[in-house]
C-alpha cells in the first residue's frame, strides 16, 4: 500500500490516492483528499469490501501507516492483517511501484489522446487500474482472478473506453 500525491486537486477535492496491489497484476486506486491515517483506513476498508482482507500488507514508514495508536494500525490489528514495513529511507516498494507507474502511464495516455480534463484524474486512474486488473498476465490469469479466485466480468469494459462520448435515447 502506498500514497501517491497528485499535482492537481480533483473535482472532488482529492489531492492524491492510496494504491493497494499485490505486485502480480492486481492494483487498485483509492483517491482521497489527504494522506491521513483515517483516509488510509477508509481506503483499506473499501479494498476489503471489494476484494477481501489481505493476510499481509506492506507499507512504507509514512506517518499514516505507522504508530501504534493510529486508526490504520488499529484497524489492521483488528482485521488480523500482518503489517510489514519497507526498508527505511527507500521510496519504492518494488513490484507495486511498477504497477503504480504503469497505471499512471495509462492515465497520461488517455489524458493526452482524449483531451480529458486534468481534474478528472481520479476517474482516469481508477479506470486504468480496472483495465490492468482484468488483463491477462504471463500465467494466463488476470490480476483480479489471482487476488480473488474469481473470473472477472469484462462485459462493461468492452463497450466504452474511459471518457468516450455516450449517446442514449
Amino acid at each position: 500500500m502506498d500514497w501517491v500525491a497528485a499535482n492537481v486537486k480533483s473535482i472532488n477535492d482529492d489531492t492524491g490516492a492510496f494504491f493497494i496491489g499485490n505486485g502480480r497484476g492486481f492494483i487498485d486506486c483509492f483517491p482521497r483528499p489527504r494522506h491521513t491515517s483515517e483516509f488510509a483506513t477508509d481506503a483499506l476498508n473499501e479494498f476489503m469490501i471489494n476484494v477481501g482482507t489481505p493476510e499481509r500488507l506492506m507499507c512504507d514508514y509514512a506517518k499514516e501507516f505507522c504508530g501504534h495508536k493510529t486508526p490504520f494500525v488499529k484497524n489492521a490489528r483488528k482485521r488480523k492483517i500482518d503489517l510489514v514495513y519497507a526498508e527505511g529511507h527507500r521510496h519504492e516498494l518494488g513490484p507495486v511501484d511498477v504497477q503504480i507507474r504503469e497505471s499512471k502511464k495509462k492515465w497520461q495516455d488517455s489524458h493526452s489522446t482524449k483531451d480529458v480534463p486534468t481534474r478528472l484524474w481520479p476517474y482516469g486512474l481508477k479506470s486504468a487500474c480496472e483495465i490492468m486488473q482484468v488483463t491477462a498476465q504471463e500465467n494466463g490469469r488476470s490480476g483480479f482472478e489471482g487476488a480473488t479466485g474469481n473470473t472477472p466480468d469484462i462485459g462493461e469494459l468492452l463497450d466504452f473506453e474511459f471518457y468516450d462520448p455516450v449517446w442514449y435515447r
